[in-house]
């Protein structure tokens, strides 16, 4: 009995070595593809969590401290005093939050911290009879490095 090699159908080596180069190009563009993907999710997430967290933040102390008849304490300090319609009011930065009478206004996806080493959260600019308080701190978001600096100055009193 004669054996015919000739008929046999099958995959050469070569064959095989240039599918499997094909399916490892396709694997390392899909990987690549999926981490970019990722990444610019993760960076969209930080971008709008630090926006929404800043603007939460800044209207707050914004609404209080231009109603505020009052500021009392030291400044530049991590903690700012106000009297709103002979009520205390406290802000103060605790925990890498912003808390307002204990409560953080911000949520807990974001830290809040001094823009650099020696600086503050609160300063008080006085002019004349008018008083101002400067705002001065920067909101990371915790899954990646996204931070927003925030700097403002608002007149007690709505002065």
């Amino acid at each position: 009995m004669k054996i015919n090699f000739k008929s046999k159908s099958g995959m050469t080596l070569v064959e095989l070595m240039v599918y499997l180069a094909i399916t490892m190009i396709v694997s390392v563009l899909i990987i690549e593809l999926t981490s970019r993907m990722l990444q610019a999710k993760t960076q969209s997430a930080g971008s709008g969590e630090v926006a929404y967290n800043a603007t939460l933040i800044l209207d707050r102390l914004t609404y209080e401290i231009s109603n505020a008849s009052a500021v009392t304490g030291e400044y530049p300090a991590d903690t700012l005093n106000l009297t709103v319609n002979g009520a205390p009011i406290i802000f103060e930065l605790n925990n890498n939050q912003i808390l307002y009478q204990g409560e953080a206004l911000s949520n807990n996806l974001v830290e809040i911290s001094h823009v650099s080493p020696d600086a503050f959260i609160f300063d008080s600019v006085k002019n004349g009879e008018a008083e101002s308080i400067k705002l001065k701190f920067k909101v990371k978001f915790k899954n990646s490095n996204f931070s927003r600096d925030c700097e403002t100055s608002v007149f007690v009193g709505g002065k």
